[in-house]
């Protein structure tokens, strides 16, 4: 703004003109915005390929890591099998049971619900993010409202499914990873009669609190908004996975924060995109340190 002010101030503040350059103001203006255009654009696209090869070298680092601490050996891999097949029985089970009991006695706190109700009472649906390792708090508060919950076909994904079935949720198999296409055309589906569908942005496989442009993508090919949805807990176990998955103790306190409506232009160029994820990445992360402020709580370091 300061810029075209100072271009608007007439001719004592204008600067003098060099040989070749044209004095008319009208032609100056039709030709400095359209250079910086293209350099920002250029901007945009150099960082939103930044952002894609720091993406990558993380994964990389975290699978070098995994290898180099042996968690992949043969053992180690029987043992993971027998506690998710034992965890798949308990969920089916005791889960929903274990969940309302939990749920019952924690204490909630919800900011900004007005966004997620009005968005409720519109005839088109919209598209819930939310952080893996955060889904478990939000299950309990969000039962019969014809929500569908994206889930990876993979043996976690398998978990989960039967569980969020018995506490009715509709649920789609797929990820950008595996069956991505299928995965797309049933949440178009879901989408066009009205449905709204919940998606984790850093799942199946991590990085946590690491997104790629799925998700703006989808919102840019349905014209649907997205809302972020952030949880933070008083006191929480946090499993020791790749999302430090988070179930919260018995008597807690939490806060559930829902985010003002994020809409994609149709004609959203990919750096745009990737400028859109960078957003709903930050604003999930600040409400989490909202609702941890709110609580009085430290609030996380959110540089890195």
């Amino acid at each position: 703004m300061a810029e075209l002010d100072s271009r608007s101030q007439g001719p004592a503040a204008s600067q003098p003109v060099k040989p070749g350059q044209t004095a008319d103001k009208q032609e100056q203006g039709q030709i400095l915005p359209e250079n910086a255009r293209q350099q920002r654009t250029l901007v945009t696209e150099l960082e939103a390929r930044k952002i894609r090869q720091d993406r990558q070298q993380r994964r990389k680092f975290i699978a070098a890591e995994r290898e180099r601490l042996g968690r992949n050996v043969w053992w180690r891999r029987r043992i993971r099998h027998f506690r998710r097949g034992l965890g798949k029985c308990v969920l089916r089970g005791m889960g929903p049971l274990l969940i309302r009991a939990l749920a019952w006695s924690w204490r909630t706190q919800r900011l900004g619900y007005e966004h997620y109700q009005s968005l409720r009472e519109g005839e088109a649906g919209f598209l819930a993010a939310i952080w893996h390792g955060s889904m478990l708090p939000l299950v309990p508060y969000h039962r019969n409202h014809g929500l569908s919950v994206l889930v990876s076909p993979s043996v976690d994904g398998s978990l989960v499914a039967p569980f969020l079935r018995r506490l009715k949720y509709k649920v789609i198999r797929g990820s950008s990873h595996r069956s991505g296409s299928k995965a797309l055309r049933d949440m178009r589906d879901q989408l066009e009669h009205g449905s709204s569908v919940v998606i984790t942005p850093d799942g199946p496989v991590g990085p946590m609190h690491s997104m790629n442009i799925g998700l703006a993508w989808l919102a840019r090919e349905t014209g649907l908004p997205i809302m972020t949805t952030a949880v933070s807990c008083e006191k929480a176990w946090h499993a020791k996975s790749w999302d430090q998955f988070t179930i919260p103790k018995p008597g807690s306190r939490i806060v559930l924060t829902y985010g003002a409506p994020i809409h994609v232009a149709p004609n959203a160029s990919d750096s745009e995109l990737e400028r859109i994820t960078s957003e709903i990445r930050q604003q999930l992360l600040e409400h989490e340190s909202m609702g941890l402020e709110q609580m009085g709580l430290p609030k996380p370091d959110l540089s890195t």
